[in-house]
């Protein structure tokens, strides 16, 4: 089993002593997280893979308001 687990998994196991037993378990948490834009800790990955993303799907998100604002401000005049 892989030692280099990211940080929201973690291996369980290990004896009273403190040394750890290769027990074969596996503990995952499963967030969910919902909205127009992505988790902020998502967002922040974004940003580090490709700098200056996260502005950019923020302005996409505000594009997107503004444009549905119009378009919902359209269709309530007719």
């Amino acid at each position: 089993m892989p030692r280099d687990l990211p940080d929201n998994i973690h291996e369980e196991g290990g004896s009273a002593d403190g040394n750890r037993q290769d027990s074969g378990q596996v503990s995952l948490i499963r967030q969910e997280f919902a909205g127009p834009l992505p988790h902020p800790s998502v967002l922040a990955g974004y940003d580090d893979v490709v700098p200056g993303s996260a502005e950019r799907i923020l302005r996409m998100a505000e594009k997107q308001l503004e444009h549905r604002i119009g378009t919902e401000s359209l269709l309530a005049r007719e």
